[in-house]
């Protein structure tokens, strides 16, 4: 399926497609749970976000443009097959919102390759990644470990009044991780990142957030990215929800059902 964004009332517009790419492997049946931030240890400033609900997962690659270094992601709906694989298209997008100027829909996207992930565990995934005979693999690992929060927090976020941009967030034995997908000014592909401290139990988060440039792209090799420091974000969590302060902006998250 080709994901086409979220529509005003924050569903999830797809269209058909006959491309696919596929995670399976022996833990990938009912009971396997990858969501969360994966990432190559060796290979920092490049990662992966992916939830599960029942047979999809929902599932973003952050890394750099080739080009012009900028921060970029790429994304994917994931579907269960009948032989516990997931399989679907890694797609990029743009034309999105950004901040400073009023929504409008994404309305170009491209499919960049197909890409395979095997699931060893909930600990361990092989990613395999093809595209006009380029293919790239690389071992995967839980970026955090720890016990989840209790509360469910770890997943994706969307705020419905501003369609076609996300944030993932993730929680665990005190340590909060948390990344913003949106969109730069060029109207393509940006994301952002903050970590720190969110005990269990605790209602309100701020941090330093930062902007990361001239890492890896999908198929060079790895370079150690720069990092220069964006405003500060607030985040305040009541019943489910988030509110979010990023650069002076205000975000009410509400959990990305796909």
């Amino acid at each position: 399926l080709h994901v086409l964004g979220l529509d005003a009332n924050g569903v999830l517009q797809l269209a058909p497609t006959k491309a696919t790419y596929s995670v399976s492997g022996g833990g990938s049946g009912t009971a396997l749970d990858p969501t969360g931030w994966w990432w190559n240890p060796a290979e920092g400033g490049n990662g992966f976000s992916l939830e599960r609900q029942g047979d999809n997962i929902f599932f973003c690659w952050y890394a750099y443009d080739e080009t012009t270094g900028n921060p970029v992601w790429y994304y994917s709906l994931m579907n269960k097959q009948a032989d516990d694989s997931f399989s679907g298209l890694l797609q990029t997008s743009s034309k999105g919102w950004s901040l400073g100027s009023e929504p409008f829909p994404v309305n170009d996207f491209d499919d960049v390759g197909t890409v395979s992930m095997s699931f060893a565990s909930e600990t361990s995934a092989t990613l395999v990644w093809k595209d006009n005979g380029q293919t790239v693999t690389k071992s995967l690992v839980p970026f955090m470990s720890g016990a989840k929060d209790s509360r469910g927090i770890t997943g994706w976020y969307v705020d419905r009044t501003k369609p076609n941009i996300g944030f993932f967030l993730d929680s665990r034995d005190g340590q909060f991780f948390a990344g913003f997908f949106h969109y730069g000014q060029d109207q393509k592909t940006q994301w952002w990142a903050t970590s720190g401290t969110f005990s269990e139990g605790a209602t309100s988060y701020s941090g330093t957030s930062m902007e990361a440039r001239d890492g890896q792209s999908l198929s060079g090799i790895w370079k150690n990215p720069s990092i220069s420091l964006v405003p500060a974000v607030i985040l305040n969590y009541a019943d489910g929800q988030f509110i979010v302060n990023w650069k002076g902006y205000t975000f009410t998250l509400t959990r990305f059902t796909f």
